[in-house]
């Protein structure tokens, strides 16, 4: 058909009155009472478990001063606090839950809505994006709340899925905990094995030491030798006065000079002996230098390592202590409880908004042909 023949049609279809009324009407009105009709009489209802909480630390200060609270500094808990909010939102929130409670089951039912349920051969990404509509998450860093509300068909399950949210993400900060723990305390841990490790190494090594030289104190036997020592050159000392004085008043070849000459070349042998001991000189024994020097090196040795593993034990409970004190965990102050009534689908609501966007659509198509219009002249 020319051009020239349809123009006459379309002026007159667009020309008559009433036509926006009837468009209203037949793409409005009649469809938004349909969805209306259709939400209120055939859509499965759903229900609304909702939960409050927070996620709070023992070392967590308020802020000190107007301009910290002006300019918003995030505190130590706001970071878990959105990592706990992703996690609400994430697919291994939903297989636990699924593995728990048989998410997957229950949405998929097809007794429900075929609107408002879950294909059920849905894949990961579907199933994820039908819990990310099913579970709404908000969090506000002012006062460190994170709110949650659970969509789901009946009551129960609505109540089961909040409360299994908020078990998972207490495991969740659990583990953080004892991740953040772990990661605190394992170098402490490391030096009190070694610490340990060096206190038993210089223990064996004194008790080989004394297995070996059948000496259980050598410090005691060189104060033992140097006592005989100091005895003898007394000893000596006397003897030799005492023969002194002997000659005086008698002589050299009498029994009495003799008999003190005699013990005190016994004494001066003895006392040569035992510094010969004492100095380490001696041929036929193990010099007590030599011993002493060891013994004396053993115990700095155990004295040292001892005082290692006494300071890594309380570094170790220091940082045990401040692991302790950097813990979080999970505070809900407003508890999941059993929906008495359905709040989803809002038929009001969800009516207002189709009509809303119908006629916006319709609009923005009058606008488009009204353009087509005054571009082609008629």
């Amino acid at each position: 058909m020319p051009l020239t023949a349809l123009q006459p049609r379309l002026e007159d279809f667009f020309s008559r009155k009433g036509l926006a009324k009837r468009l209203i009407t037949a793409l409005v009105l009649v469809p938004g009472c349909l969805v209306f009709l259709y939400l209120l009489l055939w859509a499965s209802p759903m229900y609304i478990s909702e939960a409050r909480f927070a996620v709070r630390g023992q070392n967590t200060a308020p802020a000190m001063d107007a301009l910290s609270s002006l300019f918003r500094v995030a505190t130590s808990t706001q970071g878990e606090s959105y990592i706990v909010l992703d996690y609400i939102s994430s697919l291994d929130m939903v297989e636990k839950l699924d593995a728990k409670l048989h998410l997957r089951a229950h949405y998929a039912d097809k007794a429900r809505d075929i609107w408002f349920r879950l294909w059920g051969n849905a894949t990961q990404d579907e199933l994820r994006d039908y819990w990310q509509w099913a579970v709404t998450t908000s969090f506000d860093p002012d006062t460190g709340i994170l709110s949650v509300q659970v969509k789901a068909f009946t009551p129960d399950m609505a109540l089961a899925l909040c409360r299994g949210i908020l078990g998972n993400s207490e495991a969740l900060v659990n583990a953080m905990n004892e991740r953040a723990r772990e990661d605190a305390i394992s170098q402490a841990r490391q030096e009190v094995a070694r610490a340990e490790q060096r206190v038993r190494e210089a223990r064996e090594a004194s008790r080989a030491w004394r297995e070996r030289t059948v000496i259980l104190d050598p410090e005691a036997v060189a104060s033992g030798l140097y006592g005989v020592v100091n005895s003898l050159e007394a000893e000596v000392t006397k003897t030799t006065a005492e023969l002194a004085q002997t000659l005086t008043y008698m002589k050299k070849d009498s029994p009495r000079v003799a008999q003190l000459r005699n013990k005190l070349t016994v004494l001066q042998k003895q006392l040569a002996a035992e510094k010969e001991r004492l100095a380490g000189q001696a041929k036929t024994d193990v010099p007590l230098s030599s011993i002493l020097s060891e013994y004396q090196r053993l115990a700095l040795e155990e004295e040292f390592a001892q005082k290692q593993l006494t300071s890594a034990m309380t570094s170790l409970e220091a940082a045990r202590v401040q692991a302790d004190a950097k813990s979080l965990y999970i505070e809900p102050f407003e508890r999941p409880v059993l929906a008495d009534e359905s709040l989803y689908p809002r038929p009001v609501y969800f009516t207002f908004i189709y009509m809303v966007t119908s006629l916006l659509l319709l609009g923005l198509v009058s606008l488009i042909i009204a353009a087509v219009r005054e571009h082609a002249g008629f």
